[in-house]
């Protein structure tokens, strides 16, 4: 509901995924390809009226119950109520760290 039709998404430097169909798709296989995803906000930052900058935490159990997380930054770009632009930055070398034990502080 809230991205555009024309809307991209974007890995880094990889190539734009283009079109909600598309993004939509992808975002199900990878949903799909976990038994579980807890999504966590971190810091929000309001660049302009249509700048966006979200630093998320996702831990992520996969279908072997293996844990994983991810810190990302998410950089949107709206127009009025829709995102029509969105690219991910992460270390692709730490992409999926083991998330602390419970009771730590990993960040």
């Amino acid at each position: 509901e809230f991205y555009a039709d024309n809307a991209t998404m974007q890995e880094n430097n990889k190539t734009p995924r283009r079109g909600l169909s598309t993004l939509l798709a992808y975002e199900q296989n990878v949903v799909d390809s976990f038994e579980a995803i807890y999504t966590h906000p971190d810091t929000l930052f309001n660049l302009d009226e249509d700048q966006v900058v979200i630093n998320w935490i996702f831990d992520m159990t996969d279908r072997e119950g293996r844990t994983f997380r991810l810190d990302e930054l998410a950089h949107q770009t709206w127009i009025g109520e829709k995102i029509c632009r969105e690219r991910f930055y992460y270390d692709t070398t730490r992409q999926w760290l083991d998330p602390a034990p419970p009771g730590s502080d990993s960040r």
